[in-house]
């Protein structure tokens, strides 16, 4: 895992070309507790290489993107935040 700061509401960028396998975005807490292990939201995409990038603690409701969806290099997927166990953006 790579984690990036930046500020809420930054837009993330799809990093490649792909398709939507997995948007979830119904959890609104975040802090380091342990209560909030396994409880971020989040936009999955299958690059066409192969690989899969999971873009974590995401804002709920802010996914641009569905399950399904084909994506390409430079799509904004949603926006940062610091939902589920995440100390910062």
């Amino acid at each position: 895992a790579i984690d990036l700061r930046c500020r809420c509401h930054t837009p993330v960028l799809c990093i490649g070309d792909g398709v939507v396998r997995e948007v979830a975005q119904s959890h609104s807490c975040g802090g380091v507790h342990a209560a909030n292990l396994g409880s971020w939201n989040s936009v999955s995409v299958l690059l066409s290489c192969g690989l899969v990038v999971d873009y974590l603690h995401i804002l709920p409701g802010t996914a641009t993107v569905r399950v399904g969806d084909a994506v390409r290099a430079g799509k904004v997927l949603c926006a940062s935040g610091d939902i589920g166990f995440s100390p910062e953006p």
